[in-house]
């Protein structure tokens, strides 16, 4: 498929804040947009669109602080991760997800093939760009940025910062050491593992090159974002722990 042809499917914005070469920072679940043409039913708007199930709440604009504080370049999702969720192989049952809640996603319901095939070029479009940044830049580190909500399915959730790992388990813990530090309930894969595959997308860029790049996922959870002088204080303390490991890290 020509490049110009691919472009269609576009799935990613780019902000490039300076020229920092050293970091690229990722946001898979950035936004609750859907393609044009497209819009959110009656019933999902309602039960879906303006939450968790759509959007990492407050994680975009996590990223950016983190980009812009440290002049680096930010690579984001344009469209809900309901239309297709770019942080999970195109062979999982949650890249369309059915239903949350305990409620049909409308959205989601009787995909035909060829629609399933339209998404997951928005997918591959998506990990194309994050390549293609990398292969410009080559950067020494990556992060991927979250957010997950205080409650799941009935389930409270007292941890405040979640660092998922898979390939980079000492990298991962040398910021959750400074994060429990500075006060925060902060622990390593919760509220759920990256183990498992939730560390899809950052495993992939990581993995660009023969020689993996060094990088880690940070859940943030989502009601500390949605305040806005709980953001600023987690967003700061943040940005200090990842440039304290950068700066140590060999």
């Amino acid at each position: 498929m020509q490049i110009q042809n691919y472009r269609q499917y576009e799935n990613s914005d780019v902000f490039k804040y300076g020229n920092n070469k050293r970091l690229l920072f990722t946001c898979d679940h950035a936004t609750n947009v859907l393609p044009q043409g497209l819009e959110w039913s009656k019933d999902d708007l309602t039960n879906f669109a303006n939450t968790h199930w759509a959007v990492d709440i407050g994680a975009l604009n996590l990223a950016k602080y983190l980009a812009n504080q440290t002049e680096s370049i930010l690579v984001h999702s344009k469209y809900s991760r309901l239309y297709c969720d770019v942080n999970r192989q195109i062979q999982s049952e949650s890249l369309f997800r059915q239903t949350g809640d305990n409620q049909q996603i409308e959205l989601n319901q009787n995909l035909s093939l060829e629609e399933q095939w339209i998404r997951i070029q928005y997918h591959s479009n998506y990990h194309f760009q994050v390549r293609q940044t990398i292969h410009e830049l080559k950067p020494n580190f990556i992060y991927s940025i979250h957010s997950f909500t205080p409650e799941y399915e009935g389930k409270k959730r007292d941890v405040e910062i979640g660092i998922l790992t898979s390939i980079f388990d000492e990298f991962g813990e040398a910021h959750q050491q400074i994060l429990k530090n500075k006060g925060y309930d902060c622990r390593i894969n919760e509220p759920y593992t990256g183990k498992k595959g939730l560390n899809f997308s950052i495993d992939c860029a990581c993995l660009t090159f023969a020689k993996p790049i060094v990088g880690t996922l940070f859940e943030v959870r989502n009601d500390i974002l949605s305040n806005p002088e709980r953001f600023a204080k987690v967003s700061a303390d943040i940005l200090a722990t990842i440039l304290e490991v950068i700066g140590k890290w060999k």
